[in-house]
């Protein structure tokens, strides 16, 4: 498994430790294995995880935002399925009786989201090609005027599917910090 990010490539091979030691040494790698920098870079963030306890960070903020979404869930016929763990977290845009995907909806909800973003230090990325589960990202360490600023707008662009839509539909959006 490896990941870029930033142009410093770094990877890993993990197995079964029976499989994993019957290779002879060297016998397993890759292109991105063994990189100094990466490494260093890898182990300062570990280290920075530990230290700034962001994994407990993450947690809080993903009560808080989960909270916030059923509250939304309750109010919105768009927002269906609501998913995640921590900070990272979706809900479903689905529409009629049975809960099918509603990728107009998700579509119109992330030009909307493109629109208010501009200028901002926030972004908007599709995650698939049918933008059904969509990230709003911050592009600096979380924050919390971040999310109040967030989760003020978030409502509004709700309203606008759903006053264009002639379809009785509800949502699934994923956030992800």
């Amino acid at each position: 498994m490896s990941k870029e990010r930033n142009l410093l490539t770094l990877s890993a091979v993990v197995g079964k430790a029976e499989i994993m030691d019957s290779v002879h040494a060297w016998g397993l790698g890759g292109t991105y294995g063994g990189n100094p920098v990466a490494c260093a870079a890898g182990l300062a963030v570990l280290e920075a995880y530990g230290k700034e306890d962001l994994l407990a960070k993450s947690v809080a903020l993903g009560e808080k935002l989960k909270n916030r979404f059923k509250k939304w869930q309750k109010q919105f016929s768009l927002i269906g399925e609501i998913r995640g763990l921590g900070a990272m977290l979706g809900m479903e845009f689905v529409k009629g009786a049975k809960n099918e995907p509603a990728a107009d909806e998700a579509n119109s909800w992330l030009n909307s989201a493109r629109k208010y973003y501009i200028g901002r230090k926030f972004f908007v990325m599709e995650n698939n090609k049918k933008a059904l589960l969509q990230k709003l990202r911050d592009r600096t360490p979380i924050s919390g005027e971040f999310w109040k600023e967030a989760m003020i707008w978030f409502p509004d662009t709700l309203r606008k599917p759903m006053r264009e839509s002639k379809r009785n539909f509800s949502p699934f959006l994923t956030f992800v910090a």
